[in-house]
């Protein structure tokens, strides 16, 4: 069937769900945090730990995604990526601490999976609409964010009794998902060089830095600003802004998938945009740090947007730049890059903090995020960006 019939939608409606499950289970722990610190006795670095350790697995792990794919097509990666978030999800309330520990390497595991093997079914299911239907599930994880962080506390919780249960409750669906997946009307077109595939990533080509430094830059200026905004702002005396300060960091990412999506659409490149974004992040962060009072969360909303657009411009790059046989390469090596840089930069500016008593130098690898993001299309070397005006739609 063709892209204008009804099968696409049901693809799209799919894409979504599994794009929301790579944050969803994730971001479900941040809010039951302190009952789980209470309960196991768990110190300050245990804590730390347990937050950081999906974002370092997403790096380390997304050559076992690029594997995955190799061997088994991404139809089955998807699915053993989806048991695994869901499985280790709903573990993460068995076994004490050191239960916990495990699963959540576990879950890690599983993100590392689905991650790479997004971009190679977007390429396999909508070949043409490649830029569109990553705006679709980079939606989904925007929302699935959103969905686990807002609705832990007083809604999941209360229902079902326990944070133990409320975790296993967000791993259902990844199960759904993986169930879905085994519907004919989901199939993939079967080709005689899966198992035969090269997986490894390149990393002599230029290009794999360069939009792995592309999707770093907005997962640092994102991660980073959830780091830090919340202790800022306390160091700063406004405590009270922290609520609605990072509930605008997170909820104006949907904005800028949005805005993505509509580029998509008019099949514009994404150098103006990206430059655009990364001029008002790095205004925005000043704002934060200058006057916090009047300027936080109009602050926090720019960054969410502008860390939005990157990931999400970032997320179709593999599958148009890459040929089908090296798209979940590409993509390995985009999402190891970029994650680890969104694991050291914070960690940097956070030292920078500790060292100087400098509150304000914990925002400069933010910062450099976004020049990142927005210059890193237009460094010398292979033309990126430029071409894909006619197929980033």
């Amino acid at each position: 069937m063709n892209e204008t019939g009804r099968l696409p939608i049901y693809r799209f409606g799919l894409l979504w769900l599994i794009g929301a499950n790579l944050r969803m289970a994730v971001l479900a722990l941040p809010p039951v945090l302190p009952d789980i610190q209470h309960q196991f006795h768990l110190g300050e670095t245990a804590v730390g730990a347990l937050t950081t350790l999906p974002i370092l697995l997403l790096a380390l792990g997304a050559v076992v995604g690029s594997a995955a794919v190799a061997r088994l097509g991404p139809r089955v990666a998807l699915a053993v990526g989806l048991v695994i978030v869901g499985l280790s999800s709903g573990a993460r309330g068995l076994g004490g601490a050191v239960g916990l520990f495990i699963a959540s390497v576990a879950l890690g595991i599983g993100i590392a999976v689905l991650q790479p093997t997004m971009p190679s079914i977007t390429r396999v299911w909508f070949a043409t609409r490649v830029g569109f239907a990553t705006s679709v599930y980079s939606n989904g994880i925007v929302v699935g964010e959103a969905l686990a962080a807002s609705l832990t506390l007083p809604l999941i919780v209360p229902l079902t009794g326990s944070w133990q249960k409320a975790l296993a409750l967000w791993g259902l669906p990844a199960l759904v998902g993986a169930a879905l997946l085994a519907l004919p009307v989901f199939a993939v077109p079967l080709r005689q060089t899966v198992g035969s595939l090269r997986w490894w990533p390149r990393w002599t080509d230029s290009v794999t830095w360069r939009v792995g430094l592309l999707q770093g830059g907005g997962s640092v200026l994102y991660f980073g600003t959830n780091a830090f905004l919340p202790t800022y702002l306390h160091a700063a005396g406004h405590p009270g802004l922290v609520a609605p300060g990072l509930a605008a960091l997170n909820t104006a990412q949907l904005a800028g998938a949005f805005i993505v999506a509509v580029f998509a659409r008019r099949g514009s490149s994404p150098h103006g945009l990206l430059a655009i974004c990364a001029i008002c992040a790095v205004v925005a962060l000043g704002a934060i740090v200058v006057a916090p009072a009047e300027l936080a969360i109009a602050g926090a909303a720019v960054v969410g947007i502008c860390s939005a657009v990157a990931f999400t411009v970032s997320l179709a790059m593999p599958a148009l730049l890459a040929g089908p046989e090296d798209v979940h390469r590409l993509a390995a090596g985009m999402t190891t890059i970029g994650y680890l840089a969104a694991f050291l930069f914070p960690l940097a500016g956070g030292i920078a903090w500790q060292v100087s008593g400098n509150s304000a130098l914990a925002f400069v690898p933010e910062a450099l995020g976004a020049v990142f993001f927005g210059t890193v299309l237009s460094w010398p070397g292979r033309s990126i960006g430029r071409s894909l005006a006619v197929r980033i739609q």
